[in-house]
């Protein structure tokens, strides 16, 4: 960084991190505002504009701005027909994957396929080893839409017995599911799935996708999913 040269205490930054992954966006971030560094943006008024929530948990949610004392406030800008509207951003607004994923996954007033997709995700954030996870396992079959759910053991793939499946929709119980397989997977048809492009929440329609692309059966190997 000692290609610029700070000429004012007030600095406007565009996006400067997106295009990192999680662990160089840390450190470009770390880089840009460490006062151990010869050149740094510490001591100055900065104004990051971002799409990147990232920095946003890093700041306000995680301890990056009380190791490097930082006093940070942050706004979350809409456009609202041509005006920009600002909002403040507090501590408590975020959340992190796991406290997120689990709520949505046991929110009984939301569709199953967006309990299924986050109690997976939940179990992915939970587990170090979630592939060989059983419940993780159910959660997948449906996603997949099988109407007989299978297990995997390695390259190795079977039918999952009536007693392990019953006991993995046990354990689901914690989401609030479904406490019929059989129930689930029809609830979680094509059919229904297709139907969610018209609902008005974008959430919704995004989620709807991933159970579409993932179907064993090849419903969508066409390219009928453009309606989305």
């Amino acid at each position: 960084m000692n290609y610029f040269e700070i000429r004012e205490n007030k600095i406007a930054l565009d996006d400067p991190i997106s295009a990192f992954d999680r662990t160089k966006k840390y450190a470009v971030t770390k880089r840009l505002f460490d006062k151990k560094e010869e050149v740094s943006l510490f001591g100055n008024t900065v104004i990051l504009l971002t799409h990147d929530l990232q920095p946003i948990i890093d700041f306000m949610h995680g301890n990056f701005a009380t190791q490097y004392h930082l006093n940070v406030d942050a706004k979350y800008l809409s456009n609202n027909g041509g005006n920009i509207d600002e909002r403040q951003i507090e501590r408590n607004d975020l959340k992190n994957i796991v406290d997120q994923t689990k709520q949505l996954a046991s929110d009984k007033k939301l569709p199953l396929y967006v309990r299924v997709i986050n109690a997976r995700k939940n179990i992915e954030s939970t587990c170090s080893d979630f592939a060989e996870d059983m419940a993780y396992q159910v959660l997948s079959n449906l996603v997949h839409g099988r109407a007989i759910p299978m297990l995997k053991n390695g390259d190795k793939e079977q039918n999952m017995s009536k007693e392990d499946l019953d006991d993995e929709i046990r354990r689901l119980g914690e989401y609030n599911l479904k406490n019929s397989y059989e129930i689930a997977v029809n609830e979680l048809s094509v059919t229904i799935l297709r139907t969610q492009h018209d609902l008005d929440n974008d959430y919704f329609r995004t989620i709807a996708v991933r159970p579409l692309f993932e179907r064993s059966d090849g419903t969508l190997n066409s390219l009928e999913l453009v309606s989305f």
